[in-house]
């Protein structure tokens, strides 16, 4: 057994482009073998994105992630108090979504 992290990038191909998910990725995904994990950070990523135009949604994105609660497809990981407070331990990379 696995486990994986989806990137951003991955989990939009999952749920809105599925024919631009490359087919190795495919078979991770479908292989309940695997434990994957979604980062809120992804979510987070995702409402902004959205929000700015630069990522239209054939759904809402609540939508979407109740989906994938419901479904018990990934693991959600959630952003903690400690997650952000240890940022000041990296490198400022500043990157604009």
């Amino acid at each position: 057994m696995a486990k994986y992290l989806l990137d951003t990038h991955i989990f939009i191909w999952v749920t809105c482009e599925a024919d631009k998910l490359p087919k190795r990725c495919a078979e991770i995904l479908s292989d309940d073998t695997h434990t994957i994990y979604l980062s809120m950070a992804t979510i987070w990523e995702m409402q902004i994105k959205n929000q700015l135009g630069k990522l239209p949604l054939n759904q809402r994105l609540n939508v979407i992630i109740d989906d994938v609660i419901k479904n018990n497809l990934y693991h959600i990981l959630p952003i903690t108090e400690n997650h952000i407070l240890n940022l000041q331990t990296l490198e400022f990379h500043h990157r604009p979504l």
